[in-house]
Order: structure tokens, then sequence, then C-alpha cells
């Protein structure tokens, strides 16, 4: 029989849900999250070299629309494990977008119910995960595999587990690269039933 946690007493942090990743006219640039070795949040504008302007073009199309996609199906796994007593935490860093504007918000798709906490802070998502015993098991999902949802996860490191497919990876990332640069965190999969914790290396 397999090794299945139920739902009980856990916590789900759904990771940079934002409205928008990309914003309008970075046509040459795409945007990563970096935290400084304090746990501050800096605000950086990265450029991808690797990727032609044509598929960077592309992507800036395309990736809002595969994002909206996951964020339905993130918004429907956030109903089953709510309706089982799971906790959904909302973590939302407080970003500037490159233009200077402020961050457009959470996405629509992914709905916000009231037992739902909504961290905007490094900090308060430490304490909150941290200090609060309600939670048996903490799971990380969101926006982006390999970059903010392990930064996110890395607050509570060892005990968080990243949830594979309830992340989405980056285009121009690679699964495989990513689960190398990052073997020191536990991984889990979900189903309708619960979460799988996994060895990968096991594999």
């Amino acid at each position: 029989m397999r090794n299945v946690t139920i739902e009980k007493r856990n916590a789900l942090v759904i990771v940079d849900a934002w409205k928008e990743h990309i914003y309008e006219g970075d046509t040459q640039y795409l945007w990563e999250e970096k935290y400084s070795s304090t746990g501050e949040l800096i605000d950086q504008k990265i450029n991808f070299p690797h990727i032609p302007i044509l598929n960077t073009l592309d992507l800036i199309n395309t990736l809002p629309k595969d994002m909206k996609a996951f964020g339905v199906f993130l918004n429907r796994v956030c109903e089953l494990l709510r309706s089982r007593g799971t906790m959904i935490v909302h973590s939302i860093s407080n970003r500037k977008s490159l233009h200077g504007g402020v961050s457009s918000g959470m996405m629509e798709e992914i709905k916000i119910n009231k037992k739902d906490l909504v961290i905007l802070s490094l900090t308060d998502l430490s304490k909150v995960l941290i200090n609060d015993s309600r939670f048996d098991e903490i799971y990380f999902g969101g926006f982006f595999f390999g970059r903010c949802v392990h930064e996110r996860a890395r607050t509570i490191y060892p005990n968080g587990s990243i949830v594979l497919n309830l992340s989405m990876i980056f285009p121009s990332d690679s699964w495989t690269e990513q689960l190398k640069n990052h073997r020191e965190f536990k991984y889990s999969l979900w189903n309708s039933v619960g979460f799988d914790n996994i060895k990968y290396k096991e594999l």
C-alpha cells in the first residue's frame, strides 16, 4: 500500500500567484525574485541572454495564459484541501514592477476564502509557519519551481515539502536541473487522496 498522508492539520502555501509576472514592454528582460542574506526581498531585472529575443517575445505572450490555466487547477486543489481542514496560505511578496508601479495583486483564478491566510512578507510567513503548532505538515506550490517556491520553502527548511505537481516551472528552466540544484529539499506529489512524500533520489 502506498504511503499516503491524509490531510490533517496541514498547510499548503501558494507562492506568488500574481495577476502579472511579466510586464508589458519588458521584451528583453524577465523577472526573478532574489533575497539578501538577511532574508530581505531584493527586486532585480534579470537578463536571460540564452533565450533568443523571438522566444522571449513568445514567452511574454504565452506565459500569462499558462499561469492562468495553472491557477484554475490550483484553485480546484485548494477547494478540495480546504474542505478537509487544510489551511491555505497565500504567500504574496509585495513586489514592485520593473516600471516602478506596484504589483497588480493576486490572480483572479485563485479564490481567497475567508478561512485562508494572506501573508505579504517573508518574516511574517516564517513566524506563522514556524511558531504555529497547528500545522503538522507544510507543503509549498505555486510560481515558480526552483525559484520563488524554493526560496519561500527555505524559510522553514528542512520541515517543509515542495509539491511537484502543484508547482509551475519557468519555461526556460529544466526540471532535472532544478532538482539537481535543490537536492536538500523534501518533495511530494498531490492527488485527490492526499500527499505522497517521495524520495526522488531513490527512484
